[in-house]
């Protein structure tokens, strides 16, 4: 294993036990924390969405810009 793959281990080992513990000691209720990871999680789906859909736009007008220089 390089040192590139064991950094990228670590970091999502210590993700999962700070999610655990989080979720382990927080205030709110199982049914809370759910239906605020799901509210979370669609706003974060749609701003990926729209950041690749700018992406894609922009990389269509730059094709289209190249193909026009040629």
């Amino acid at each position: 294993m390089n040192r590139r793959t064991g950094t990228l281990l670590a970091f999502l080992a210590g993700m999962v036990i700070g999610g655990t513990l989080v979720l382990l000691f927080t205030p709110y209720t199982g049914e809370e924390v759910r239906d605020r990871l799901k509210r979370e999680g669609k706003k974060i789906l749609n701003k990926a969405r729209e950041d690749l859909k700018n992406l894609v736009e922009k990389v269509e007008e730059d094709i289209v810009s190249i193909e026009e220089e040629d």
